[in-house]
């Protein structure tokens, strides 16, 4: 969080200095309400919004982490990810049916 707090900070300053304008702050999500706690500072307030994200509706936790099936085909279903091999209808990864013995 810290990275992305120092890259946002250089980016807005990149874009001031181009003559534009930001009309909000930037949103920042995690899912760490400690790391939150700790990372609100009254200067940069103004300039990040940090919001807590429950850990089970964080997306990049599938690219990150160990996940139940269920969860995994959720996030791979909100990144809006495809399955190449489906049929040409346009077929979502879905969680794969068992097809019993």
């Amino acid at each position: 969080m810290a990275s992305v707090v120092s890259e946002l900070t250089w980016l807005e300053s990149l874009l001031t200095d181009l003559g534009v304008k930001l009309p909000s702050p930037a949103l920042l999500l995690c899912d760490s309400q400690a790391a939150i706690h700790i990372a609100k500072n009254p200067v940069q307030l103004k300039k990040i919004d940090l919001r807590h994200v429950p850990g089970t509706e964080q997306v990049a936790d599938v690219l990150t982490k160990a996940l139940s099936s269920t969860l995994f085909y959720q996030c791979l279903s909100k990144l809006g990810a495809y399955d190449l091999y489906a049929p040409a209808c346009g077929g979502v990864l879905e969680k794969p049916m068992y097809k019993g013995p």
